[in-house]
């Protein structure tokens, strides 16, 4: 009675060892096949970070979306829509950057003409102890709208002009 209920143990055991080790493998091949896409998908992230956002090899996604009609394949064309979207940002943000530089460049040219147009040397009449002017120009942005200058005409008027219209007011100095 022995050698029949061993005989059956061992039988069950080899089963089960069978079971166990099919169950194994379908296990390891059903794991593969569900991270395999995820894998490549985080391959892809990192490609993409790693050239700052640049063009990259969509063989593997193009292939995922071909061969997985799944949420994996849905992420995988939602990942190159959204490297496309990226890299047209980043062309138009590098467009934009610089038209900005050049506007910046040229305001600072501009800044750098006006002021070089005003007065720098205060006091501006030394030898003439009557009269004593400062000015000074802040532009609320790169470049002002105003600009000034004052000179002695002759000994006895001197000239104040504002802006670009040329107003002169006349100031007779008397010693």
């Amino acid at each position: 009675m022995k050698e029949p209920a061993k005989r059956i143990f061992h039988r069950e055991f080899l089963i089960a060892l069978a079971a166990l080790l099919i169950a194994c493998v379908v296990t390891f091949f059903l794991i593969h096949r569900f991270t395999k896409p995820v894998k490549i998908l985080t391959v892809h992230a990192r490609q993409l970070t790693e050239n700052n956002f640049g063009f990259t090899d969509s063989t593997e996604l193009t292939n995922l979306t071909k061969s997985s009609r799944d949420e994996m394949g849905n992420l995988a064309q939602t990942f190159i829509n959204m490297e496309k979207t990226l890299q047209k940002y980043i062309q138009d943000l590098k467009l934009t950057t610089a038209a900005n530089e050049k506007i910046r460049s040229e305001l600072r040219i501009a800044h750098d003409i006006q002021i070089s147009m005003l007065p720098q040397t205060f006091p501006a009449f030394p030898d003439r102890k009557e009269i004593d002017i400062y000015a000074l120009l802040e532009p609320a942005k790169e470049v002002g709208g105003d600009l000034y200058d004052f000179f002695f005409i002759d000994d006895d008027h001197l000239c104040f002009m504002r802006g670009f219209q040329l107003l002169c007011s006349w100031l007779e100095v008397k010693v």
